[in-house]
């Protein structure tokens, strides 16, 4: 629906204009009563298949009980090695299902909002001095007017352009 403009106001049937603004609002209200419709039968079949579900998992717990009470019962299997086995599945998929988090906020040196997550370490980068030609980290150089040069040697060419002797 098109904005009233000063012309048509004027000049054209406003009465017309708001009898269609009202059928359209009326027609996407009964689409959204479909729609929630539509919703609530979804609904209600999730929750038929949920206790379908819950009743089948329980007649599961019935004859997993059953066969390994027969085990037992015939020798074949040990019930203190039945129950540490169990055991130690449940925590292992306890353990895979548990979420990933990061360090403690005092591990990972961020004292607000819980701190970062873990990051990959990066590999450093490593730059040749332009004055002894060695090879040294990024985070050990200065910039100059010949280049990257390493700390040592811009100590050094510092002290030269100040005359000063150690």
């Amino acid at each position: 629906m098109n904005k009233i403009g000063f012309w048509d106001a004027m000049f054209s049937d406003i009465g017309a204009r708001e009898r269609e603004a009202l059928n359209e609002a009326a027609h996407a209200l009964q689409m959204q009563e479909i729609a929630s419709d539509n919703h609530d039968r979804r609904i209600e079949k999730l929750l038929a298949l949920d206790r379908a579900q819950g009743e089948e998992i329980a007649q599961l717990r019935i004859v997993v009980d059953v066969l390994s009470s027969m085990l037992i019962d015939a020798k074949l299997l040990d019930s203190q090695i039945m129950l540490d086995r169990v055991s130690d599945k449940r925590r292992a998929l306890e353990e895979s299902q548990r979420p990933k988090t990061s360090r403690s906020t005092q591990d990972s040196g961020h004292p607000y909002r819980g701190g970062s997550p873990l990051r990959e370490a990066v590999p450093e980068v490593t730059i040749d001095c332009k004055n002894c030609r060695a090879q040294v980290f990024a985070r050990d150089t200065q910039i100059t007017p010949i280049g990257p040069v390493c700390d040592r040697c811009y100590w050094a060419l510092e002290m030269q352009s100040t005359n000063i002797d150690l």
